[in-house]
């Protein structure tokens, strides 16, 4: 293996491409003495990156219209209209579907990348009314209640609740619910715009 000393690597002139790489080369390493890489401040687009270097899978989406949240019974909210969603991992429908091979139950997100994400839910009333409790919930696999948020109802409730879980990228998923127990229906405040009152979204950490 020969070694190559140089301060500056350009392309030629008349080009505007340099490829580091070709056909033979399956592993660049930056040794472990680095320290610092600078990519400047000229760099505007990062194409075709690793997953191992995005924040993805990641979505994003909201509550498009009002929601009504009938008494005493957790209840999926029904975050409809996607902000973004970058790799078709959340359900934003009424039934149950198959997203990257992995079984998505409504207004739900199962990534197909197993590690550690960041989630969060939000959800806010526009009703008049008086209830001892009332809260948000993301639920993990239908089952484990992982994160909540709770506490008496009033008229423009709002609640977040959100935290760090890890998902193992073939049947793990995560549902957002809400719950009032003010002894008939309220509304779960939704809009057609782009404002938000009522939101779901995750995103994976990465580097951990």
């Amino acid at each position: 293996m020969s070694k190559l000393e140089t301060n500056t690597i350009d392309n030629i002139s008349g080009s505007s491409t340099l490829n580091i790489g070709d056909t033979n080369a399956t592993n660049i390493t930056i040794d472990n003495g680095v320290t610092t890489l600078d990519f400047g401040t000229g760099i505007s687009t990062v194409s075709n990156m690793p997953a191992a270097f995005k924040n993805a899978p990641a979505f994003h989406a909201r509550l498009s219209s009002d929601q009504t949240l009938a008494h005493a019974t957790n209840t999926t909210v029904t975050c409809d209209q996607e902000a973004f969603d970058s790799d078709g991992c959340y359900n934003n429908t009424g039934s149950s579907t198959t997203l990257n091979g992995i079984t998505v139950p409504a207004y739900s997100f199962a990534p197909n990348v197993a590690g550690k994400y960041f989630v969060y839910g939000f959800v806010r009333s526009n009703t008049s009314a008086t209830a001892p409790l009332y809260y948000a919930l993301i639920t993990k696999n239908g089952s484990t209640n992982e994160f909540i948020e709770l506490s008496e109802f009033h008229q423009f409730a709002s609640h977040h609740c959100g935290g760090i879980l890890e998902f193992n990228g073939t049947s793990d998923y995560i549902t957002l619910l809400a719950y009032q127990n003010s002894g008939g229906s309220i509304t779960l405040q939704g809009f057609s715009g782009k404002d938000e009152a009522c939101n779901f979204g995750a995103y994976r950490i990465v580097g951990v």
